[in-house]
């Protein structure tokens, strides 16, 4: 179950762009900015200007104060977790203005995750073979059962 854990953890952390997911946020909460000003006080606040058929205002107003909600709790979460990584960059000796620190951070926490799986599973497998030849277990008799 651990190695499994610390596989995928591994995995995960070699593929995170935590600059790509802040940029995302930040694409999402200007959007959702963006087309609350166009009703309040742009192109989408006239429905004169509207084709008769087109329902635009009538699917956005619905849906618009929940996305509203949504983007602040986003931009405090984004707020917070820029502050978490850079406090930890900063921790770790890391740079945090440095946009190649920012990118090979969590490489480096991966290649120490497998390091440390590699290091333990072969520290775990000397103790299984000292233990079995204290018992008087042959190295090919390893794994086997009696």
């Amino acid at each position: 179950m651990g190695y499994v854990f610390l596989k995928i953890c591994a995995d995960l952390l070699e593929i995170v762009d935590v600059d790509n997911l802040m940029m995302q946020a930040k694409r999402f909460i200007d959007n959702i900015n963006n087309i609350q000003t166009s009703v309040d006080s742009g192109n989408l606040s006239d429905p004169k200007k509207f084709h008769p058929s087109d329902r635009v205002l009538q699917v956005v107003l619905p849906i618009l104060p929940e996305a509203r909600k949504k983007a602040g709790y986003l931009k405090d979460h984004l707020e917070a977790m820029t502050k978490t990584y850079d406090d930890l960059l900063t921790y770790y000796g890391e740079d945090h203005a440095d946009e190649t620190s920012r990118k090979r951070f969590f490489k480096m926490i991966s290649d120490f995750v497998k390091n440390y799986k590699v290091r333990f599973s072969f520290a775990f497998l000397m103790r299984y073979a000292n233990l079995g030849l204290y018992l008087g277990i042959q190295p090919e008799e390893f794994g086997t059962r009696r």
